[in-house]
């Protein structure tokens, strides 16, 4: 769940089996941090590959608000994440892929504001995150560019509003641990 923009966001996967993965990410920035960890199956087909995750993540925020002075408070979320793409594109440099992600977001926010005061908001909210993912350099080491939006309903406090567009720009190292794995190929497309 990207909602930090601004700062620092980093994803970590591997392969158990050539078929079962697990993934964790870190996003922290200015108005807070948030963690994810998922487990899921993946698949290849010569340069296709499809994932499937389902996972849990957690949060905090502090920052000041729009519709308030100051907003600050923790949110758990649980999503299921579905992947498709092709890697090793153009003699192994290039490697795209589309992702969507959907799942609950929940949590306490605390708002002050000088003029209202002090109030506590419960939030249940839905959330539907649509990406793309596109990595070029060479078969191992990449440069990533990853944009997609997250829309929300009921519209939520803690994190910011009901729609917002994110675009990251990253680096990517695939490396092998196990000789005879096919998990080098894990592509990671979240």
């Amino acid at each position: 769940y990207n909602a930090y923009t601004e700062g620092v966001y980093g994803t970590l996967s591997y392969a158990i089996t050539d078929h079962v993965g697990i993934q964790g990410n870190l996003n922290a920035g200015q108005s807070g941090v948030a963690c994810q960890g998922a487990v899921g199956c993946y698949g290849t087909s010569g340069r296709q590959v499809f994932e499937l995750y389902t996972g849990l993540g957690m949060g905090a925020t502090d920052r000041p608000g729009w519709w308030y002075t100051h907003i600050w408070g923790n949110f758990n979320t649980f999503f299921v994440q579905g992947d498709y793409g092709w890697k090793g594109l153009l003699n192994k440099h290039l490697d795209i892929g589309f992702g969507l992600k959907v799942g609950r977001l929940m949590g306490d926010s605390y708002c002050s504001d000088e003029d209202l005061g002090y109030s506590k908001l419960s939030e249940r909210t839905n959330f539907i995150e649509p990406v793309m993912n596109i990595r070029f350099g060479w078969e191992h080491l990449k440069f990533s560019i990853r944009t997609g939006m997250c829309s929300s309903w009921p519209t939520r406090i803690l994190i910011r509003d009901d729609f917002s567009v994110t675009t990251v720009v990253g680096l990517n190292y695939y490396f092998n641990i196990r000789k005879k794995s096919n998990s080098a190929s894990l592509p990671s497309f979240q």
